[in-house]
């Protein structure tokens, strides 16, 4: 359980850090029931950049992907069976888990803003960007569909689940049922 909330505490002061650093910080870092969040009130701050955006949305999966080839060293280095085996096990597939699922363009997610971003600093008004990332999600919702029937399929249940709610959550924004704006904790 360390190992795996590290990776994410690891990811998401990577964000801080980055916002730190460019010198356009996060407006709150809360920690729910012991899970660390970065919240950014304006979506839209005219005071950050397009750049600065995609440096700060940047800063969680580089760690993970930083992270990968110590721990891919750990689990090739260690006994499969043994307690420390399994634990650079879980270490390599979280940090592999939150490198690959950080670039899903949903927002709310680092892929989403990068999406939306990205497409600004390409000339694209923010409100142009979020109908191109929201028309994205439609594409995504089905793959994230299949990929979860596969994994039931597969008879691999936590792989099945957590791919019906990103897929839910990708239909959800594509039909406009769910809106980042709208979303508060």
């Amino acid at each position: 359980m360390l190992v795996m909330l590290g990776s994410e505490w690891g990811h998401n002061l990577a964000h801080l850090l980055a916002s730190h650093l460019i010198d356009k910080p996060m407006d709150q870092f809360r920690i729910q029931l012991g899970m660390p969040r970065c919240v950014y009130h304006q979506l839209n701050d005219q005071d950050v950049t397009p750049r600065d955006h995609l440096v700060r949305a940047l800063g969680g999966p580089i760690f993970n992907l930083l992270v990968l080839p110590f721990t891919s060293s750990a689990k090739r280095l260690t006994k499969k069976e043994t307690i420390v085996g399994m634990t650079a096990k879980t270490a390599w597939d979280t940090n592999l888990f939150l490198a690959l699922i950080s670039w899903l363009p949903i927002p709310g997610i680092d892929g989403g803003s990068l999406l939306k971003w990205g497409l600004v600093e390409r000339g694209r008004t923010p409100r142009e960007a979020d109908e191109v990332v929201r028309k994205v999600n439609g594409p995504l919702a089905a793959v994230l569909g299949l990929i979860s029937s596969g994994a039931f399929l597969k008879k691999k249940p936590l792989l099945g689940f957590f791919s019906l709610m990103l897929g839910g959550i990708s239909l959800s924004i594509f039909a406009g049922w769910l809106k980042e704006e709208e979303v508060t904790f």
